[in-house]
């Protein structure tokens, strides 16, 4: 017997979810080092991941929407700052 959520098997969903979006690191690299990465953390300790998510995607100073790059989905943000507060 297959599972299935709201009809539709679980499996599907599972590989319908961005394996991207799930990789921080890979996110900070390719769209967020090339200006942050001689940068320390230290300004953006003790900010929370939302605001901080919700700065990139608004952009702010000289930091355009999204970083620049519109094709960024806000869960990649999120995970690209998950990323810069661990380091």
């Amino acid at each position: 017997m297959q599972r299935t959520l709201f009809g539709v098997p679980a499996l599907l969903l599972i590989a319908a979810a961005p394996a991207l979006a799930q990789d921080g690191a890979a996110i900070y690299r390719v769209s967020c080092a090339g200006c942050h990465n001689s940068m320390s953390n230290a300004p953006y300790k003790g900010r929370s991941v939302s605001a901080l998510t919700s700065g990139v995607i608004a952009g702010k100073g000289i930091m355009k929407p999204r970083g620049g790059n519109p094709s960024l989905k806000d869960e990649e943000i999120r995970a690209a700052v998950v990323h810069l507060l661990s380091r």
